[in-house]
């Protein structure tokens, strides 16, 4: 099976969309906060009420004007997340295999969400396996497998020791 679908911004931003056509409402949003941002820090957002700003530098912007700025290139992700507090704006970057696990952790996510819609979990499975090229992939094709017959999620694996390095600030669920 090829894998050659790349992730973009422009796919990110599809994905977070509560509006666009992939049904899932704010559930990939909601996925990308908990798995990527509040691995890292507390951050408070509003994803029932984020709408989309731009792309290819991506802002979401939830009601109470709480932002987070996405810029994706190639196995980089930087993050500034603004909650509206006197300095508290904070960035967050990740490169190389911090990038890889912090995109397939939420890829993860949001596969488990995609049961019931087979072309958008292939969709996003396409993506998980062309981000995980590399040092991870045995445990991105076990997740894969094991996930698809019982929605196993990366901190079960964890649980179960199959060595899947966290990323800074990383915490178990």
């Amino acid at each position: 099976m090829k894998h050659s679908k790349a992730i973009d911004a422009a796919t990110i931003a599809r994905l977070l969309s509560h509006e666009d056509e992939h049904g899932m409402g704010c559930v990939f949003m909601y996925a990308f906060v908990n798995e990527v941002i509040r691995q890292n820090r507390p951050f408070s957002f509003d994803c029932d009420s984020a709408q989309i700003i731009d792309v290819p530098v991506l802002s979401v912007v939830d009601k109470e004007g709480r932002s987070i700025t996405i810029n994706h290139k190639r196995n980089r992700l930087s993050l500034i997340l603004d909650d509206k507090r006197p300095d508290a704006v904070n960035q967050i970057i990740f490169k190389g295999k911090e990038y890889r696990l912090a995109m397939l952790a939420w890829l993860t996510a949001c596969i488990q969400y995609t049961s019931l819609q087979p072309e958008l979990r292939d969709e996003l499975s396409e993506y998980a396996m062309s981000i995980q090229r590399g040092k991870i992939g045995l445990t991105m094709r076990c997740l894969l497998n094991l996930e698809a017959i019982g929605c196993v999620t990366l901190s079960f694996l964890e649980g179960n020791s199959i060595p899947i390095k966290k990323w800074k600030g990383q915490k178990r669920l």
